[in-house]
């Protein structure tokens, strides 16, 4: 035993064996020293294909809260391009008609595009950021302001409606003061204010009347909206489903590793037999 420790040989199995270990660890521990804290450096780009009140504010509040480099794009081809390119990490497009769902009271869509030929670390971020984003969206489409924003699309929409029964009050107001006051018909200066007083004053009492309505109408709409926000994922470059191709790239190394392994010590009897004849200088370069 004391012989076995007296071999150089025996010292320099150790000492490769710490080295390959050390080499090892400063190769791949510094691959990883952003993390977790360094996914904030991932660009998520916003496409708002709807451009409503709405959906711009939807966008602003992912902008704001999100911990990631919010960019827009001006089309879908422009983000599918930094998608595949790698100079945005995912997709987020709010889809056309994104407003007019809300105020139906049906799940507004997202629409999300990844690319699943980046690692499996950062797919795995991109996954819950789709998740994070479904309820930020889901949540702020109940907040004050979004439900401020349906009631002054409701109550427009509203009035549109009663413009046309606002019109037959001013004009029978307009007979009726011409019924009592000839004279009017020849001052259209006159008649034009009163007939603006009319209009001021129809409008009043339409927006008294329908305020309580309103109301009502948009917070009722955005009660609807909680946890109903539909989500559609699209995969650039999806692996196979087949287990055998997302588990290859592992087996490839694996191999790798276990073949170059086998392979050192092969050449290492090489450069043992072979030293007494080539001598050792010779045989050390030929490994």
């Amino acid at each position: 035993m004391k012989k076995w420790f007296k071999h150089p040989l025996a010292y320099v199995a150790v000492i490769l064996a710490m080295v390959c270990g050390l080499i090892f660890v400063l190769a791949a521990v510094p691959g990883f020293n952003k993390l977790p804290s360094g996914t904030q450096n991932l660009r998520v780009v916003v496409l708002d294909q709807d451009q409503s009140s709405v959906s711009k504010n939807i966008a602003t509040h992912l902008e704001n809260k999100l911990p990631f480099k919010m960019v827009t794009a001006t089309s879908f081809a422009n983000a599918k391009r930094q998608l595949n390119t790698r100079q945005a990490a995912l997709i987020i497009q709010i889809d056309k008609g994104f407003y007019q769902r809300v105020t139906r009271g049906q799940a507004p869509k997202l629409t999300y595009t990844v690319n699943q030929s980046n690692g499996l670390l950062q797919n795995m971020v991109t996954k819950n950021v789709t998740t994070q984003v479904t309820t930020q969206v889901a949540s702020q489409l109940t907040t004050a302001k979004v439900t401020q924003m349906l009631a002054q699309s409701t109550g427009k929409a509203l009035m549109q409606k009663q413009q046309a029964v606002a019109k037959q009050q001013v004009k029978q107001q307009l007979q009726a003061s011409l019924a009592k006051s000839p004279q009017l018909a020849q001052q259209p200066a006159q008649l034009k204010k009163l007939q603006q007083q009319a209009i001021a004053r129809v409008k009043r009492q339409q927006q008294q009347r329908l305020m309580p309505q309103v109301k009502k109408q948009a917070a009722a709409t955005a009660a609807t909206l909680t946890g109903q926000v539909a989500t559609t994922t699209t995969k650039l470059h999806a692996l196979p489903t087949n287990y055998q191709y997302q588990f290859a790239p592992m087996f490839l190394n694996l191999g790798a590793y276990l073949g170059i392994m086998l392979m050192s010590l092969v050449l290492t009897l090489m450069f043992m037999s072979a030293r007494h004849v080539i001598g050792k200088w010779s045989a050390l370069l030929a490994v």
